[in-house]
């Protein structure tokens, strides 16, 4: 994973950021428990950068 200094902070992020809006049920019909896995399997992977 690559990780960046988000803008002028001391903050690293990856590179990539994880979408998020197609974890929201209002859209996309997705079930909240499939919502949560997903997040939870990017987080465990090394994602720390959600928008």
């Amino acid at each position: 994973m690559i990780y960046r200094e988000l803008g002028k902070s001391v903050l690293k992020v990856l590179i990539i950021g994880f979408g998020c809006w197609p974890v929201s049920n209002d859209w996309t019909g997705a079930r909240d428990k499939d919502s949560i896995a997903t997040v939870n399997e990017a987080i465990e992977l090394g994602n720390n950068f959600f928008v």
